[in-house]
């Protein structure tokens, strides 16, 4: 399977996770923050640290690269906000809001920093860009740690991660870094794991684990949530990093495959489907209520209908927002990359891991989220 492709059924997995009781939603996105972490490890090796101003080169690229699509979803996600505000009774109290609570609510909406912890979260899925942008402005220092002590980073991030969990219960950077840091490992020490029988292994694994409490009706909870969950379901955190832990050698071998130009098109449109697809579940749930209760085919019919529209309408902001916004971000980092050495000495940058800079940097640049 392509690393795109993959990308994308992680970010399909969350559009099912939201129109229906399959609770698989934090796995997927567990797995795009390793899958984060190792192409940042990557590129930050061996693109942004080649370039002027490495650390603010890296943090605006990465900033320029979530910021398109976020501020067009969350203009939208805001602006369905408004529209149920502006038609509530003049004398409710949300109308009279201080301007000043107003602009720290929207705040996060536009800078995203914050947003995870915010009570204003209009377009919901950015809670894990949230985690990401903060991963981004602290990756540089994990990576220099990880090369000096790999043993002390690796026992710090497992710590960390636990204690924060027990603590706060919900997704956070601390609770998250575990996720990122394997992902760094990966990158660091690529033979780890690294064979096909472990990816058939893992894929086995997953199928296994997410399978067993679908077919026995006593465990059916642990995996199906929706409006009126069974006891088991307050161990559903649990049974998504079991997955999350299983698919791990599978998702890590994903990145390993080549990327053609289709295999691209659906990494970019998982960005975009993993935003886009919560403004055509909230009009639904607004403006299509009666949706829920109806018969069960009529249900499948609609759902996978407004599916259908969210999909066509993700790659259409795939092809004229995202991917114009990136080559130039692109074009961006190329401009700040040193090459004065090479040019006085009137050689080419020696290859790196047997491949020619330009053919990793190509490689690198369609590694997107």
């Amino acid at each position: 399977m392509g690393p795109g492709l993959f990308r994308l059924l992680l970010a399909s997995v969350v559009v099912i996770f939201h129109y229906s009781s399959l609770s698989l939603g934090h796995a997927a996105v567990y797995l795009f923050f390793v899958l984060s972490g190792y192409w940042v490890c990557q590129m930050w090796e061996h693109k942004y640290s080649r370039t002027r101003h490495p650390y603010l080169t890296f943090v605006l690229s990465r900033a320029w690269r979530i910021a398109p699509v976020f501020l067009l979803c969350s203009a939208l996600a805001c602006a369905m906000v408004w529209v149920q505000v502006s038609q509530l009774p003049h004398t409710a109290p949300a109308q009279s809001a201080p301007l000043d609570h107003v602009f720290w609510a929207l705040l996060p909406s536009l800078v995203l920093l914050g947003y995870n912890s915010s009570w204003f979260t209009p377009l919901l899925p950015a809670w894990s860009l949230d985690i990401e942008m903060q991963y981004y402005l602290v990756a540089p220092l994990v990576l220099a740690a990880l090369k000096r002590k790999p043993a002390i980073v690796f026992v710090l991030t497992l710590a960390t991660g636990a204690v924060f969990s027990a603590l706060h219960g919900h997704p956070t950077l601390a609770t998250s870094i575990p996720c990122f840091v394997a992902g760094m490992y990966a990158a660091r020490y690529p033979d780890l794991a690294n064979g096909k029988r472990y990816v058939i292994a893992s894929a086995a694994a997953t199928v296994a684990v997410i399978a067993t409490p679908l077919l026995i009706p006593e465990l059916r909870s642990l995996l199906l949530g929706g409006t009126h969950p069974g006891p088991l379901y307050r161990y559903n955190e649990l049974l998504n990093v079991i997955v999350t832990l299983t698919c791990l050698p599978f998702a890590l071998g994903t990145v390993r495959n080549r990327s053609g130009k289709a295999d691209q098109l659906m990494a970019d449109l998982s960005y975009s489907l993993y935003l886009f697809h919560w403004i055509p579940h909230q009009l639904v749930a607004l403006y299509l209520p009666g949706l829920a209760q109806a018969p069960r085919i009529e249900r499948a019919l609609g759902v996978c209908a407004v599916i259908a529209v969210t999909y066509a309408l993700s790659i259409l902001i795939t092809l004229y927002v995202d991917r114009p916004a990136n080559r130039a971000r692109a074009r961006f980092v190329r401009n700040r990359l040193i090459t004065d050495r090479a040019a006085r000495t009137g050689t080419s940058p020696s290859p790196v891991m047997g491949l020619p800079r330009d053919a990793l940097a190509a490689s690198l640049d369609s590694a997107r989220r």
